[in-house]
């Protein structure tokens, strides 16, 4: 038996038990704050959804006065 047969189990349930604890945090944060994340949520697509279009409209706009 060497070291490394003990190694990767503990850093195996590491892992695990950090992602159960980010996890947690998530469910815990949205629990308390779910009227935060329905303003959020949407504002962030429709921040992403501008940036898209603004980036296609330049990009036309770019192509227009080049030819």
């Amino acid at each position: 038996m060497s070291v490394l047969d003990l190694d990767i189990p503990f850093c195996f349930g590491f892992v695990l038990a950090l992602i159960f604890d980010i996890l947690g945090i998530v469910v815990v944060t949205a629990i308390a704050t779910w009227q935060i994340i329905l303003v959020v949520v949407p504002a962030l697509a429709t921040i992403q959804y501008l940036q898209v279009c603004i980036k296609l409209g330049f990009i036309i706009l770019c192509n227009n006065s080049i030819s």
